[in-house]
């Protein structure tokens, strides 16, 4: 279908000469009629927004934050915005890998758009990711793959595809003296020569990090010339460290680090680290600190030909902008284009849009949710998780442990899966949580690796790894609750490790249930037949990592949680995959916490727990 059809009145065409007036509430209408698509009053308010933003009078803010809860449709709004104002570069799309199936599909039922192909050579929609982008016979075979894809309408790409290359600093790093590298011209991504008319993020808070590979990536795409994360213009990180040299300051003077990477230089000549300077003014200082002079920024510099279509329209599309901190939100805002932002919720309620099913008038069927306590019901395993605890401060476990013949055999084998963090000592107290066979095999693992043991040292602790019981009490109480609700529709169980969702298979297909699992080892063409619901498991189980976002599960009414996230958003995103809009029946969640290691302890469940509730506190406090 085409979307450039002309009327008897010319004002009135998809079509006209200047793109930014190309766009209207009724061609949006009309683009969902044509689509098939029904007019949804949430997204007639969604559109109105983006188009405003989109004609903002800063060319270097034009997009913003669509931050809709899951399950609103931000997908047809940004698809309908690539329709209604497309111009005259290409529209890129930057996924996740587990979405690039589901948008390629959307884009090609709602466009009517074949992509590229050996047997469809002129197409203006490519996807341009795996075999296509460097397989034999792909794009790369095209003896200008640049100037190809600078005459595409859209481009659909994932985010390892536009990121920084492996061994390529995504910050200016210092290889020599005076000599700074920025990034190797033989890894450049093809994505990054081309320009844009519109780029569109989607689950974008995968940038939330500033440091990231897909962070830098996404500044380059956007601005080649633009250093990463400065407010600077086009004057380098590594000019302005230069510059400083010159004068003697190698050292921004807050944090007393080198100068190396995302500085910020006030107009009475000092520089600093931008993420210092800015919490410095973010604290109520007002005056530079070092010579006390008022606190003001040198502005932008462009160039004099620079105009409103050199800089693309950027959108973050993410329905969870706050993962762990406010600065989740604030790195989108600042790929965005903002240089200072004063007040975040004030910032936020100009450049993000944000509304829940209840704002939105979208009734669905209830939901509820049910907290299920799991304490260990095998010795063996309450003396492993007590001995992994007492090494967390959070957990108080103090008491010491009697009457345990393997007590120092299992301190010994603990201490091979300590590391120089906290952080394997995490990994640990989960994976005893869900199924301590992982921490048993790790065990065994480390053990053939350190010499520290040998002789009959290493015969007694090998004796002591092969007669522990490793029974998961987990488990068995989400099989029995599984039971308990067989009639009950069918379930998705999201676990986090692949042994884990083994485990679960096997005990599952034992009691003759039809089981489907999507996780990391899952072919494209099974993931497709479980997403179109070809195959009709009666539980599915889903690696949370893979399958919390995107995804379209509304023939699931139980979800069944083995374990919380340290982000609740991980957690929403996941509920979210069933309970949408076509979910037809009553959804219910099962969230299993381990416990019992101990009077007034706790285990890692119970604290990820605690911090999930922390961290909803503060993203309503930003985002209402």
């Amino acid at each position: 279908m085409s979307y450039e059809r002309k009327t008897n009145n010319n004002s009135n065409s998809l079509k006209t000469n200047n793109p930014l007036k190309n766009m209207s509430v009724a061609q949006f209408k009309a683009f969902l009629k044509t689509a098939g698509l029904k007019v949804k009053p949430h997204q007639i308010d969604a559109i109105k927004w983006c188009i405003n933003r989109e004609n903002d009078i800063d060319c270097y803010k034009r997009g913003g934050v669509l931050a809709d809860e899951m399950g609103l449709g931000k997908t047809i709004v940004m698809l309908g915005l690539t329709q209604l104002n497309h111009g005259d570069k290409p529209t890129l799309i930057v996924v996740p890998p587990a979405l690039l199936e589901q948008w390629k599909s959307v884009i090609i039922n709602f466009t009517g758009m074949k992509p590229w192909s050996k047997d469809n050579l002129d197409a203006k929609f490519i996807v341009y990711h795996g075999y296509t982008a460097c397989g034999d016979h792909g794009v790369e075979d095209i003896d200008n793959v640049v100037e190809y894809l600078q005459g595409c309408k859209i481009i659909l790409t994932t985010y390892g595809m536009m990121a920084t290359r492996k061994g390529i600093a995504p910050f200016p790093v210092k290889i020599k003296e005076d000599d700074y590298s920025h990034w190797s011209k033989s890894k450049d991504s093809r994505l990054w020569m081309v320009k844009y008319h519109r780029i569109i993020y989607d689950e974008a808070h995968h940038m939330r990090n500033p440091r990231s590979r897909k962070f830098a990536g996404a500044v380059i795409l956007q601005d080649p010339k633009r250093s990463i994360g400065t407010t600077s213009g086009f004057k380098t990180d590594e000019q302005y460290a230069t510059e400083a040299a010159k004068k003697g300051d190698c050292d921004c003077s807050i944090c007393h680090d080198p100068l190396s990477h995302r500085l910020k230089k006030t107009k009475c000549g000092h520089i600093y680290h931008a993420n210092c300077i800015d919490r410095w003014a973010n604290g109520g200082h007002n005056s530079c600190p070092l010579c006390r002079k008022p606190l003001q920024f040198l502005p932008v510099e462009h160039p004099q030909n620079d105009s409103k279509e050199c800089h693309p329209i950027k959108w973050y599309v993410t329905g969870t902008p706050i993962q762990n901190y406010q600065k989740d939100l604030v790195s989108l805002l600042v790929l965005l284009g903002l240089s200072s932002m004063g007040s975040l919720k004030e910032t936020a309620g100009k450049y993000l849009l944000r509304r829940t099913k209840i704002d939105a008038g979208i009734k669905l069927p209830p939901l509820s949710m049910e907290t299920l306590q799991v304490s260990p019901t095998c010795k063996n395993e309450l003396e492993l998780a007590k001995l992994i605890h007492s090494k967390l401060s959070f957990s108080g476990l103090m008491e010491k442990i009697e009457n345990c013949n393997t007590i120092e055999e299992l301190t010994d084998l603990v201490k091979l899966i300590e590391g120089e963090s906290v952080f394997p000592l995490f990994i640990a107290a989960r994976q005893c949580a869900v199924y301590p066979q992982l921490i048993v095999d790790k065990m065994k693992f480390k053990l053939s690796l350190f010499e520290q043991f040998e002789g009959e040292d290493l015969i007694r602790l090998r004796k002591v790894l092969n007669n522990i019981n490793t029974k998961s009490s987990k488990i068995d109480a989400v099989i029995k609750k599984i039971e308990e609700c067989k009639d009950e529709g069918r379930k998705i169980i999201f676990a986090h490790y692949r042994k884990e969702i083994d485990q679960y298979k096997k005990r599952l297909l034992e009691k003759n249930f039809q089981i489907a699992i999507l996780d990391g080892r899952t072919k494209s063409r099974e993931r497709k037949n479980i997403l179109e619901d070809k195959v009709k498991p009666d539980v599915l189980i889903v690696q949370i990592k893979s399958g919390c976002e995107g995804l379209n599960l509304q023939k699931y009414s139980q979800i069944y949680f083995t374990s919380p996230s340290w982000n609740p958003a991980t957690d929403d995103q996941a509920v979210a995959r069933a309970h949408r809009i076509g979910q037809l029946n009553k959804v219910k969640i099962f969230k299993f916490i381990y416990n019992g290691i101990g009077k007034n302890c706790y285990t890692l469940d119970q604290y990820c727990k605690a911090i999930q509730d922390q961290k909803r506190v503060l993203a309503k406090e930003i985002l209402g």
